[in-house]
């Protein structure tokens, strides 16, 4: 009976999957363009019918390898190898 009362537990909390809950964060986004983007779009100078030419099949890409949905906890950045985007200090010999 304890099991069955802690499962209904865990199961009523908000878990990653109700974070991640695509349709309200699409109508977040779509929300952010219209309250946000538009508005200094117009005091620029673009057009309603260029705004919409320009953004109408625009969505969110899910499957970006750093997209991190709100409420989702992301994971830490790996640590860079690549010589590239280190000092130089280590190639050259002191002495």
């Amino acid at each position: 009976m304890l099991r069955l009362l802690l499962l209904l537990a865990a199961l009523a909390l908000p878990g990653p999957l109700a974070a991640q809950d695509r349709p309200q964060v699409e109508r977040q986004f779509r929300g952010w363009l219209e309250q946000n983007l538009w508005p200094r779009a117009r005091a620029d100078g673009v057009s309603r019918a260029v705004f919409e030419a320009a953004f109408s099949g625009v969505s969110l890409d899910w499957d970006l390898p750093d997209l991190v949905p709100p409420g989702a906890s992301g994971t830490a950045p790996r640590r860079q190898r690549q010589a590239e985007f280190a000092s130089p200090g280590a190639y050259f010999r002191r002495g």
